[in-house]
């Protein structure tokens, strides 16, 4: 009796801490538990959660498949299996126990969930987007659910896949505002509708909610800083051609050139402007932090900024010996194109490969046979 209740205890405070999202603590409690009664079904799961809750995927699945030989009627235990194999990228096996979840309840939306996430895993988008929003059917209350759905329609290229994605995080906030995934994830979703400053502005909360991981909002933000630095360089390209034509005997008169260069660095400026004075400094030193971890934007930027300050010189004082400092400027501006379209397209067979490999390995039976299997 003893035992039971001492069991009943570290499932109580396990499940606390899981709540919590401390998942090492869990961990140790709930192996406090099973010191007591170790074929306690409930420890058994808290322990998969949480070694799941860690990326420790294959204890979690030797952990999980334990369970589903203690009892294979239990659609928690074939969950779990799937959420361990999702973790390994082992899609059709995921799928296989997740399908096996939701024939044994199929009212239960986290079954419907993990079955999502195990053909996210595959790759198979589109009935990965219906499993999630059936499971937002069964309990429109629960975030993870929306966030989910967030996730699969984030990577949209239709306006109308990222409208999806910017409803669902905004549904996941109504539940939980200070969910730091829901904020990033909304923040990069509307990127393009709400401009960089609120995008800014959205990665800088959430890192504040959960600063313990900052790769995922530095990521998104130097995604966000290259579609910027991208335009810059378009307005870069324009000004060098208003230049060469105007100093190139083309027949344009040079006051009117330099006045059109002027134009142009005047509608950069402009943009900058609107852009850096709607941010904060917290925000602003988040950029700064963003590009001193992307050394190849620091060095696009710097070029960038150096082009137009020549230019802009050229243009105020119409000096011949400013035209060798233009076209210095220019050059690193260029390379840094040529390099970004030839590397984009000598990277391309290897992303396809990369997507075929991936695809292999959650539909292969080799990868089904090379799964660890539970210590029975």
């Amino acid at each position: 009796m003893s035992a039971i209740m001492a069991g009943g205890g570290a499932a109580q405070r396990a499940a606390a801490l899981l709540g919590l999202g401390r998942h090492a603590q869990a961990e140790a409690v709930v192996r406090q538990g099973l010191a007591q009664d170790p074929h306690d079904f409930l420890l058994l799961s808290q322990l998969a959660r949480s070694l799941i809750g860690q990326d420790k995927a294959k204890e979690a699945l030797v952990a999980a498949q334990g369970l589903v030989a203690q009892r294979p009627d239990s659609d928690v235990a074939h969950r779990l299996v799937a959420i361990a194999y999702v973790k390994l990228h082992r899609g059709r096996l995921a799928e296989e126990s997740a399908r096996q979840a939701v024939e044994l309840d199929p009212e239960d939306g986290w079954n419907h969930y993990a079955l999502a996430a195990a053909l996210m895993a595959g790759l198979r988008l589109g009935r990965a987007r219906a499993c999630a929003r059936r499971a937002v059917e069964l309990d429109p209350e629960e975030a993870d659910f929306h966030l989910l759905v967030g996730k699969l329609h984030r990577f949209g290229f239709a306006r109308r896949g990222r409208g999806a994605a910017r409803e669902a995080y905004a549904e996941a906030l109504r539940l939980e505002p200070e969910n730091a995934e829901a904020l990033r994830g909304a923040a990069e979703a509307g990127a393009t509708a709400t401009g960089f400053a609120r995008t800014v502005v959205g990665l800088r909360q959430s890192l504040e909610l959960d600063p313990t991981d900052p790769k995922p909002a530095y990521d998104v933000l130097a995604g966000e800083l290259r579609r910027v630095l991208f335009w810059l360089r378009v307005l870069a390209v324009a000004v060098f051609l208003a230049l060469v034509f105007t100093e190139g005997g083309h027949g344009i008169d040079p006051v009117l050139g330099r006045l059109g260069v002027l134009a142009l660095l005047a509608a950069g400026s402009g943009f900058l402007f609107r852009t850096g004075s709607q941010l904060s400094a917290p925000d602003g030193r988040l950029v700064w932090r963003a590009l001193r971890r992307k050394p190849g934007l620091m060095a696009i930027a710097a070029s960038v900024t150096l082009f137009f300050a020549a230019s802009l010189l050229w243009a105020l004082t119409g000096a011949d010996w400013m035209e060798k400092p233009v076209i210095w400027s220019w050059i690193p501006v260029f390379a840094g194109i040529v390099f970004r379209y030839y590397w984009n397209l000598l990277r391309l067979p290897f992303v396809l490969l990369w997507l075929l490999a991936l695809k292999l390995r959650a539909w292969s039976p080799v990868w089904r046979n090379s799964a660890p299997r539970p210590k029975i």
